[in-house]
């Protein structure tokens, strides 16, 4: 099952309903990132149910225009490399908080934070 979002049925624009040229446009984005020093767009979309939904985040985020969309990316990308983004992901929450879990939880209820 994919996230909520990912796949949306009868949605223009998402993955499993793009048009002949949001197709193309994709295939731009993914050509213009791979030519692009340093960028590895199989760590930038391993939290992607896939590269391409990982592109259409940013081609739909700046209407199907291929370099702001690039921009955007690569921005994206350099931003979670200087923040280790992957070994956050990684850690585990009592890591992360510094503390049990359950405090936090007890703390904070649930619908505050997402859980």
């Amino acid at each position: 099952r994919y996230p909520p979002g990912v796949l949306r049925p009868n949605a223009d624009g998402y993955l499993g309903h793009l048009t002949p040229q949001q197709a193309r446009l994709v295939d731009q984005l993914r050509t213009r990132l791979a030519a692009s020093a340093g960028f590895d767009l199989a760590l930038a979309a391993a939290r992607d149910v896939s590269p391409d939904g990982y592109l259409l985040r940013f081609l739909r985020a700046r209407k199907w225009h291929v370099e702001r969309a690039f921009t955007l990316a690569r921005e994206d990308y350099d931003w979670r490399l200087r923040m280790d983004v992957a070994s956050i992901r990684r850690a585990t929450a009592a890591d992360c908080l510094g503390c049990d879990p359950q405090v936090a939880l007890r703390s904070f209820p649930h619908y505050w934070h997402g859980k």
